[in-house]
């Protein structure tokens, strides 16, 4: 294995970026696909950040079918980053107990 990475690191990647690409998108669509039964459709939607997931699944299992050539992989990926940075920026400050950790982490960084 290691002789096959240091032989081959572009071929690893490849073969690497496609499980992923197509691992991925499996699993939060399942995740999706199994809270919408554990809540029913019509509760899942009804709540805002649960409808903004479904859309980022849904977008990410379309961009999973097309190929990586017709569309800019540059932009994809900036939108997918700062949308999941929205996803956690709303998860922390929705959970009293990790806004608190937040803050105090964000207060102690100008200090290292």
């Amino acid at each position: 294995i290691v002789a096959f990475i240091l032989t081959a690191p572009e071929e690893l990647f490849t073969g690497l970026s496609l499980v992923v690409r197509i691992a991925f998108p499996i699993l939060f669509t399942l995740d999706i696909a199994l809270r919408m039964y554990a809540f029913s459709p019509v509760l899942f939607f009804r709540d805002r950040t649960r409808l903004f997931e479904f859309l980022l699944v849904l977008i990410m299992d379309i961009l999973a079918v097309i190929p990586q050539s017709v569309y800019d992989v540059h932009v994809v990926a900036f939108l997918l980053a700062f949308s999941f940075t929205g996803r956690l920026i709303h998860v922390i400050r929705s959970r009293q107990s990790l806004h608190l950790l937040f803050i105090t982490l964000v207060r102690s960084l100008p200090a290292m």
